[in-house]
């Protein structure tokens, strides 16, 4: 029973990150379709964000399947994937938290 809620809470996980990386992958996409007036920076951004997802998301499912002994390689250890997943876990908490704090405070700005 415990395997089962513990394979059920990484799955509700990996779907959770998919999913936020579909709309960060949409968002930009309709920044870059519409030719909005964004900041490079601010696009920069977004396109970190997006490589973050991915990272994680890769380095995250690595991790599991090595944990579950399913990958045995000699590249593949729990120390290197789980260190790889938080990397790109605080980039993605990074740019997600800074850019957008930056973004709003600008717009405060433009509307005094």
């Amino acid at each position: 029973m415990d395997d089962v809620l513990g394979y059920l809470i990484i799955a509700i996980i990996i779907v959770g990150f998919a999913f936020g990386f579909a709309l960060q992958l949409q968002e930009v996409l309709l920044i870059r379709k519409n030719n909005e007036t964004v900041h490079k920076r601010l696009l920069y951004g977004y396109y970190v964000r997006c490589v973050a997802y991915v990272g994680f998301l890769t380095a995250y499912l690595l991790n599991v399947l090595v944990a579950a002994g399913i990958l045995q390689n000699a590249y593949f250890t729990d120390s290197n994937t789980s260190l790889w997943s938080s990397l790109f876990l605080i980039v993605l908490l990074f740019t997600h938290f800074v850019m957008r704090q930056k973004k709003s405070m600008r717009m405060q700005k433009e509307k005094l």
